[in-house]
Parts: C-alpha cells; structure tokens; sequence
C-alpha cells in the first residue's frame, strides 16, 4: 500500500492559516492585516509545539484591541475554521481506493485540529501533527521521528519541506493548483 502524505494549510485549505486568522482579527484590532500575522507568524512555532497557548498568543494582541472588543472575541476568532477544498477532498477519495493510505501532515495548532477533525476523518487514515512530534515540519527532526515504509509522495506548497522529505527518498509535488493536481494526476499517483 502506498502512504501518500498531504499538507493543510494552502493545499486542502486554499487559504493559509496565518492569513485565515488575521482576516478573521482585523474587525477586532487597531493593526492591519500584514502586522496582525507578523505578531501570528512571531508566535506560531510556539503555538504549534504546544509550548505557548492561543490564550498567550491574544495577550499579544491585548494592546490593540479596539475598545468594545472582548477576549472572547478575540479567543473565537481562532477557532473558526477555514475553508475547505471539496473538490480535492472528493478527489482523493476517488483515487483512495486504488490501494492508497492518506496522511495528514500539518504544523496546525491542536485547538484548530479539534474544530476541523470531523471534517477530514473519513478522508485521513493517519495524522501527523507538528504539536504530537515537538517539531515543525519544516525541521529534519520531525521526519526521522515519522518516516515509515511505504511513504511514496508527499504534497505541500512549500519547496523546503519537500526537499526534506526528498532526503528520505519520498517524492515530492510542489502544489500550486488543483486543477494542476488533476491535469497531471497520471503522473503523480503513479
């Protein structure tokens, strides 16, 4: 059986988190867009490892709330969940069936993975989560604690991360579409 590793943010969620979370702060700030994520994006290792919480993460923010602005609302907001490509969910059940194992590979912070699990898990055999590991995907640590047997492709919008995980012989897709998934489909699910 062939393990087909897949990311979650900018692939099956077209949008990526950071800027997910910061769109959904902006009413709520005195900042803009851009410096909402740098704060987020100063804060995510942390976050993701499990070593700083969401609630940190809005003490952050504290000095740029707009007056009526609550910490509720704030600590909301970093639950929503983000959009979700249908198209590419019903895609790989279509292929799941010619003898593939799906895993799910994200540095998502486990607050968030609660609110989107119901969604994915009849799509996911196996979860990969930066917060279970202590370390990001991006980071040669992460991949010697979860390569196994069998691991074939790996597809991720980030060019870093599939040349680690070319270092371990798997091989990599640099997503940038889905429909360019699809068009060369033949390709990748060799």
């Amino acid at each position: 059986m062939k393990k087909i590793l897949i990311d979650f943010s900018k692939v099956l969620a077209p949008t990526g988190i950071s800027r997910f979370v910061a769109k959904n702060l902006v009413p709520f700030l005195t900042l803009h867009e851009e410096d909402i994520r740098k704060i987020y994006k100063n804060h995510i290792t942390w976050l993701v490892l499990w070593e700083f919480s969401i609630k940190s993460l809005i003490e952050e923010y504290h000095p740029y709330f707009h007056k009526t602005t609550t910490i509720d609302q704030l600590y909301q907001q970093f639950f929503k969940i983000p959009p979700i490509h249908s198209a590419f969910l019903s895609f790989l059940q279509e292929q799941k069936w010619n003898d593939k194992t799906y895993y799910l590979v994200s540095d998502l912070y486990p607050e968030l993975w609660e609110q989107i699990r119901n969604t994915l898990w009849t799509t996911f055999d196996k979860y990969l989560f930066s917060y279970e590991v202590g370390k990001k995907k991006s980071d040669p640590l992460f991949w010697e604690s979860v390569i196994e047997d069998d691991m074939t492709l790996f597809i991720d919008d980030r060019r870093d991360n599939i040349e680690q995980v070319g270092k371990y012989g798997i091989e990599g897709y640099l997503f940038t579409s889905f429909d360019n998934l699809v068009h060369n489909r033949e390709t990748i699910w060799k």
